[in-house]
C-alpha cells in the first residue's frame, strides 16, 4: 500500500505530537527547576535568524510573534535534552516551527505557562502563580484584598470628579 504525501505528513506530525506528550512531564520538571534556580526559561534569550537582537519567549509572546515563539520553544526543548543528557530527544526536532507549534499546543492544553483559557498565545504565569498562592495560603483571602483596592481606587476616582 502506497501512502500519499498528505498521509505521510499526518503520520509524522502525529508521531511528533506523541513524543512531545510522552516527554512533557520531564520537560516541565526541568522548566520548574530552572525557574527555581533563577534561570526562568521565559527570559532566556536566543539569537533568531533574520533579526539583529536576541529574543526571549516572554518577549516573543508579548510582541505576538508566533514564528519566533515556536523557534524559542524548540530551542528550550533542546536545552532540556542537553541538560538531561538525553540526546535522542534532540533527534525528534526536524522542523523547529512544527515542533515548537506542537510543544506550544501541548503546554497550553496542560495549562503550563500558556493560558488554556486564552485565545492565541497568552502567558498564564501570573494567574497560575496566584492560583498556587491561593492553594498554599487559603486563609489570606486575596479576593478580599483585591476588592478593597478596587473600592479605594473607585472612591478616589469619584472624589476627583
Amino acid at each position: 500500500m502506497k501512502l500519499s504525501f498528505k498521509q505521510i505528513i499526518y503520520e509524522q506530525l502525529s508521531l511528533l505530537k506523541e513524543q512531545v506528550i510522552e516527554n512533557f512531564d520531564n520537560f516541565k520538571e526541568w522548566w520548574i527547576s530552572k525557574k527555581s534556580d533563577n534561570e526562568d526559561p521565559l527570559d532566556i534569550e536566543f539569537d533568531i535568524e533574520g533579526i539583529d537582537f536576541k529574543r526571549s519567549l516572554r518577549n516573543a509572546v508579548d510582541v505576538e510573534s508566533p514564528g519566533h515563539m515556536f523557534y524559542i520553544l524548540s530551542k528550550l526543548w533542546e536545552m532540556w535534552g542537553i541538560d538531561s543528557d538525553n540526546e535522542q530527544l534532540l533527534n525528534i526536532i526536524k522542523d523547529r516551527n512544527e515542533f515548537g507549534k506542537n510543544l506550544f499546543f501541548t503546554m497550553r492544553k496542560k495549562d503550563f505557562i500558556f493560558d488554556t483559557e486564552a485565545k492565541g498565545a497568552k502567558l498564564a504565569v501570573d494567574r497560575q502563580d496566584a492560583d498556587k498562592f491561593k492553594k498554599e495560603y487559603p486563609d489570606i483571602g486575596l479576593n478580599e484584598v483585591k476588592n478593597q483596592i478596587k473600592k479605594i481606587i473607585k472612591n478616589g476616582t469619584k472624589k476627583r470628579n
